[in-house]
């Protein structure tokens, strides 16, 4: 565990991993398999993970192996306590790249809530439909 723990950097809050990542979480290889760092901390500190569990980090960094920081959650779990932290902050852009004005009457929420200019898709719609 020691190649593990010389890598890890420790605050006043947080044990942050700082050797190689994949995405936004820190990995290892172990029996030439790549596998989580987070969970390898959980499993030397605290418990085995039972099969279909995964690690939830209780203070949303993704890089912190504080074993007191790590949580054994079903999927589901982490994906609920994930959202409040997943919802964008409000649209900044108040203009499209083609002049028009992003406003509650010129836009259209598209099925994934991304916005789309009205005008655009209108003009859009008439290019395409005269050819």
């Amino acid at each position: 565990m020691d190649k593990y723990t010389s890598k890890v950097t420790k605050t006043s809050t947080c044990w942050n991993w700082t050797g190689a990542r994949r995405g936004p979480y820190g990995c290892a290889t172990i029996n030439r398999k790549v596998r989580g760092i987070h969970r390898i901390f959980y499993e030397y500190y605290v418990k085995p993970i039972e099969e279909g569990m995964v690690i939830d980090h209780l203070c949303r960094n993704t890089l912190c192996v504080k074993p007191e920081h790590l949580e054994q959650v079903t999927n589901s779990e982490n994906a609920k306590r994930a959202i409040p932290y997943r919802i964008k902050p409000h649209h900044s852009k108040t203009i499209c790249k083609y002049g028009h004005k992003l406003v509650e009457g010129n836009l259209y929420y598209s099925r994934n809530s991304t916005r789309r200019c009205k005008t655009c898709m209108v003009e859009y719609q008439r290019k395409y439909n005269k050819d």
